[in-house]
């Protein structure tokens, strides 16, 4: 079997709104900013991110950051999601992430460093799972 792109990490309904949500832990970054790192992108697994943040229905998932789309339009949060939160969307929605053992996350993780805000409020996650990769 092939390397997986990453993993499920945590899915359910967000405790903001009651929508539903998936969390992936991507293993790989060319992020020049972080470097090459695991990341944590927490997503509507209903809507893709695009369509989440157009609609508003972001909030299941960023709650009431104030760098979300504003009533007026304006959004200050640095993420495109056109680019790799919807790229992590339709690699989701398409099966590419796997749900791992607890032996497969920790070794996917072990020695690196995670970076668990890539996209979305890991504030959401179940702390068993947080508490695992940390």
């Amino acid at each position: 079997m092939a390397k997986p792109l990453g993993f499920i990490i945590d899915q359910g309904l967000s405790p903001i709104d009651g929508s539903p949500y998936v969390a992936i832990l991507t293993l790989k970054s060319s992020n020049r900013k972080t470097g090459n790192m695991a990341q944590v992108w927490i997503l509507r697994s209903d809507l893709n991110p695009v369509e989440a943040m157009s609609s508003g229905q972001d909030r299941s998932i960023c709650g009431d950051c104030p760098h979300r789309k504003q009533d007026d339009g304006s959004r200050s949060c640095y993420v495109n999601v056109g680019q790799a939160p919807l790229s992590v969307f339709k690699s989701f929605k398409r099966g590419r992430y796997v749900s791992p053992t607890s032996e497969q996350l920790k070794a996917a993780v072990a020695g690196h460093r995670v970076r668990f805000g890539a996209y979305g409020d890991p504030a959401i996650l179940h702390e068993s799972v947080v508490s695992e990769i940390i």
